[in-house]
């Protein structure tokens, strides 16, 4: 439950007044894909799959375990939904502001500074559902023993991602709550939100699955924005994590992760889909064992 509760911690606040905005829905597919034993027996190589629909002020990630979760800016609240028991959770802006303030405070020094992530495009492209997609790596050094690549195949014409990207956008600017509007942490240390993303779905691996896909997603999508890398759908991203073994000069790779687009549509979406559904009741799970869907910046 400990890794959900992160999750919530990472989920943050929205600008409430947004303009009216097109429809976007796409699917990812996660998986662990190479590494160490250990991590394989930890994480296993079986691919699981991930939607995330955005429309207007709203958004909404199905898992497939069968759960969704609802981001509702106008409302100012977050939303778990458990078809299986026909129960809801809500968590306010508020109280997620307030969990995410004390979070932050507990990360050590040494993760928040010198990230400084370096972006660099190959100029290779292939085609990906029918879009040219461009490659590009962003490197992260994070001390002299560890260190990762994100090896991205950007499709930058995809035009309706924009909507998708524009959500993470205000939830970036909210994130710095009214009670630091002048975003200071954010200004000195803009990867920390990335690294924790990491970190998470780094944790959730054993426990929840289902929800690392999103997580380790977004996380990504941080950091390449960081590193100034070309704007656009990710239809593969490779993240991979090495470090240096005990006794030894040499490093390995820790654990390798893809996440490989497999549709997208701009077409319109269903209100509906963006609701409690009727008949539904509160539970009145606590804010601590939410898990919501992990999307921060």
């Amino acid at each position: 439950m400990r890794g959900r509760t992160c999750i919530l911690v990472a989920t943050s606040l929205f600008m409430i007044c947004v303009p009216s905005r097109a429809d976007f829905k796409y699917t990812q597919s996660g998986q662990f894909t190479n590494g160490v034993a250990k991590a394989k027996e930890a994480f296993g190589t079986q691919a699981t799959e991930v939607t995330i629909y955005v429309k207007g002020a709203s958004l909404r990630i199905d898992l497939p375990d069968g759960m969704y979760g609802i981001i509702d800016l106008e409302g100012q609240r977050d939303i778990q939904v458990d078809p299986k028991t026909w129960t809801y959770s809500v968590a306010k802006f508020d109280d997620i502001r307030a969990r995410d303030k004390a979070a932050s405070q507990q990360f050590p020094s040494h993760i928040t500074e010198d990230i400084k992530p370096t972006a660099t495009s190959t100029g290779k492209t292939q085609t990906l559902l029918g879009q040219t997609a461009q490659d590009t790596n962003v490197g992260l050094q994070h001390n002299a023993a560890d260190s990762l690549i994100i090896d991205s195949w950007i499709a930058p014409s995809v035009g309706g991602f924009k909507e998708v990207s524009g959500f993470y956008e205000r939830l970036a600017s909210a994130l710095r709550g009214t009670s630091d509007p002048s975003g200071t942490d954010a200004a000195r240390f803009p990867g920390i939100h990335a690294v924790a993303e990491l970190m998470m779905a780094s944790e959730l691996s054993a426990n929840s699955f289902t929800v690392w896909p999103a997580v380790m997603s977004k996380g990504i999508l941080d950091l390449c924005k960081i590193a100034n890398a070309p704007d656009g759908l990710p239809l593969v991203q490779t993240y991979q994590e090495y470090g240096v073994k005990p006794g030894s000069p040499d490093k390995e790779l820790g654990f390798e992760f893809t996440l490989r687009a497999t549709s997208f549509s701009a077409d319109s979406l269903d209100e509906q889909l963006f609701r409690i559904p009727p008949g539904y009741t509160d539970s009145h799970q606590s804010v601590r064992d939410m898990w919501i869907v992990g999307l921060s910046q």
